[in-house]
């Protein structure tokens, strides 16, 4: 690089141009984070029961969003417990009801994993699709027009192919004695 009286003033317009160049890329990548998440359909807990050798627990399923479908619950376990019943359906789920279903788990003298001792519910349902577009199609709701949009859609495609949600919930356990 050449020395002299023009060249301090061409590296520091240079410098500049490239501080303004990376400012507006980080501006760009910013502006790509804000996104809007479906609400949620379902909320799912695990509770656990008195414990005299078995472990009694309760799974609790509520619907927050229209009436879920063809809900298939299925429950696993680390190596050192075993669940009965291990899975479950419900037809229905409507609106605020609460489900309740009681599990017993038994130890199987087996060792824990390497998580430790946990038991697991998992549930596949159809959302109640209607619903859902009419909420995520209000604009006070989701004020962003394009995320609105993007929402919609997305709903709009997974209600034509019938994709079904999946959730779950994980409890770690104190190991069986």
């Amino acid at each position: 690089m050449r020395s002299g009286p023009g060249s301090m003033g061409r590296r520091l317009l240079l410098a500049g141009f490239l501080l303004l160049l990376l400012a507006g890329t980080a501006g760009l990548a910013g502006a790509d984070q804000f996104r809007y998440e479906f609400p949620r359909s379902l909320v799912m807990a695990l509770h656990v029961g008195p414990a005299s050798g078995t472990m009694d627990l309760e799974a609790v399923l509520e619907s927050r969003l229209g009436t879920l479908s063809g809900l298939e619950l299925s429950i696993e376990t680390s190596p050192d417990w075993r669940c009965d019943p291990p899975s479950a359906r419900i037809p229905t789920l409507t609106e605020g009801r609460i489900q309740r279903f009681p599990l017993t788990l038994a130890p199987t003298g087996a060792r824990p994993d390497e998580l430790g001792s946990w038991v697991r519910l998992g549930v596949k349902f159809s959302p109640d699709y209607p619903r859902m577009l009419a909420t995520v199609s209000d604009p006070v709701a989701f004020p962003d027009e394009n995320e609105r949009r993007r929402l919609v859609e997305t709903a709009t495609l997974n209600q034509k192919s019938r994709v079904r949600f999946t959730d779950a919930t994980r409890l770690f356990l104190p190991a069986p004695r």
